[in-house]
């Protein structure tokens, strides 16, 4: 019969250094486990918060209408959907957005606090493009305030250099800003302005990142602003002619009036000397040519002053049109409204 073996029972010290170094092997790769999560976080947090509530954007036809318009590139399209951009009734915009005043009209912004984009509905046929060029203003503001400091410190500079060539194309849009605000402000307003071959190398790239196509994104601005502008041309205009024909009109309403009192002045001396028995036909023809003369004067300065009351009613026509297209864009302008109706 063959001998049966036993392998030898474990000494009572052993088993709990096996079930320590079995212990140990799981925190150590927990610990490199976490390590690596960190690192990935560190460098892709960002863009995994991005992927995260991009997926759970649910956006309303009209908005995913003008992401597509804006031709975002997967990263601009990423965090513009991020953000979750929503176009929003006078009442809702204005709780959302800061209040910049009374006569400041604010068509969109971001919160960073809260990752948000809050556009304001502007409804308009004339104002075409606005909702889409206020989306990539507003989402640029975003995409800066993922940048890192190493991006930063590229780009900025950058953006600097760019606005001091070209002050007078925004300058005054851009004195209204803090000096926090500066940078952010600059990139949405270059991104969303200015066409592509007038960037920098740098800033192209850098847009280029974001907008498949960065001069449709200024056509956009382009095309509701071109109505502003031109409007704006034509009540200068419009200005410039009613002070001339003003001007005219006064000094002919002044010159008929001056003949008009000579001629009342001399035909009193005329009736006067015809009541102490004196006439004279020289004299009396004489005023009748000058009555003709003042009744197509008369007749002359009527015809100017219709023509003035038309050129007139067509320049407050122009203000009128201007002041609803302002009214329009000023989410604050409609509340008011509502509540006065």
């Amino acid at each position: 019969m063959s001998e049966l073996l036993f392998e030898p029972a474990e000494t009572p010290d052993e088993a709990p250094k096996k079930k320590k170094k079995f212990l140990s092997t799981i925190v150590s790769i927990i610990s490199v486990l976490l390590i690596i999560a960190c690192i990935v976080w560190f460098f892709f947090g960002q863009w995994i918060r991005d992927y995260i509530s991009s997926t759970i954007f649910e956006p309303s036809p009209e908005m995913a209408n003008a992401i597509e318009k804006v031709g975002f590139t997967w990263r601009g399209n990423l965090i513009a959907r991020a953000t979750h951009p929503a176009f929003e009734t006078a009442e809702t915009f204005n709780g959302n957005c800061p209040d910049d005043g009374e006569n400041i009209s604010t068509l969109g912004c971001y919160m960073p606090s809260e990752n948000r984009v809050h556009i304001y509905d502007i409804r308009s046929d004339e104002l075409d493009g606005v909702k889409e060029s206020v989306l990539a203003h507003e989402v640029l503001h975003a995409i800066y305030a993922r940048l890192n400091d190493i991006d930063l410190s590229n780009l900025n500079p950058e953006l600097d250099s760019f606005y001091k060539s070209h002050k007078d194309s925004f300058g005054d849009y851009m004195d209204t800003y803090d000096e926090d605000q500066y940078y952010t402000e600059l990139h949405s307003i270059i991104g969303q302005r200015v066409h592509y071959k007038d960037l920098s190398e740098p800033l192209q790239k850098h847009y280029a990142k974001y907008f498949s196509n960065q001069d449709a994104v200024v056509d956009f601005y382009d095309k509701y602003h071109d109505v502003i502008d031109e409007l704006s041309e034509q009540i200068d205009t419009g200005k410039a002619e009613i002070d001339k024909l003003y001007a005219e009109l006064q000094t002919m309403r002044t010159n008929y009036r001056t003949r008009l009192d000579e001629y009342n002045k001399d035909v009193e001396y005329h009736n006067s000397q015809v009541a102490q028995g004196i006439y004279s036909e020289t004299r009396y023809q004489s005023l009748k040519k000058r009555e003709a003369e003042l009744d197509v004067e008369l007749k002359g300065l009527n015809d100017f002053i219709e023509d003035y009351n038309i050129e007139a009613r067509a320049y407050n026509e122009l203000i009128e049109r201007q002041q609803q297209l302002y009214g329009t864009m000023n989410s604050k302008n409609e509340i008011k409204t509502e509540k006065t109706e």
